[in-house]
């Protein structure tokens, strides 16, 4: 399905079953009243351009045009706490234990815009990156970052949208 192409109708499939694609694309666009013949691209620029964020990529001089710039739109960190800890035994008695933390934060953009010269020319799936302090009775033991993994999936949109 061309992306640039693709209407609500589209989406939501709303039609009557008993027609055929063949008899459906045969009834006016009036008799429909045509208020799902919009094209998603158009209600998503239309979003984009509502918001502020994206104004300042109108700019050029702090946004030269030969260069992309990439956008979250969606961010989200999920934080994550756990204290496991290990009782130390002698002769079938607690004589103490040892407490540990483990701390984590996966954080995730579930959406990237690549943005070149004011227009909007991808939609791309976010990406995620962890990270992670392990702790023994409040010394830090070990700390660790991974690199963003992208998520799979991206729209071309061809000459771009006018931001």
């Amino acid at each position: 399905m061309d992306i640039q192409r693709v209407t609500l109708s589209d989406i939501v499939n709303f039609r009557p079953r008993e027609l055929t694609n063949e008899v459906w694309n045969k009834i006016p666009l009036e008799a429909a009243g045509g208020l799902l013949h919009i094209r998603l691209l158009d209600v998503i620029h239309w979003a984009w351009k509502k918001g502020r964020e994206l104004e300042a990529y109108r700019d050029t001089e702090k946004y030269p045009p030969d260069k992309s710039f990439s956008v979250s739109l969606v961010e989200h960190t999920i934080k994550s706490t756990h204290e496991p800890h290990v009782e130390i035994r002698m002769n079938q008695k607690k004589v103490g234990s040892v407490h540990f933390l483990v701390k984590l934060e996966i954080t995730i953009r579930a959406m990237k815009l690549e943005i070149k010269n004011a227009r909007i020319k991808k939609i791309k799936a976010g990406d995620w990156n962890a990270k992670g302090s392990f702790f023994c009775e409040g010394f830090l033991l070990a700390k660790r970052e991974s690199k963003p993994l992208d998520l799979p999936g991206t729209v071309d949109l061809g000459e771009g949208l006018k931001i």
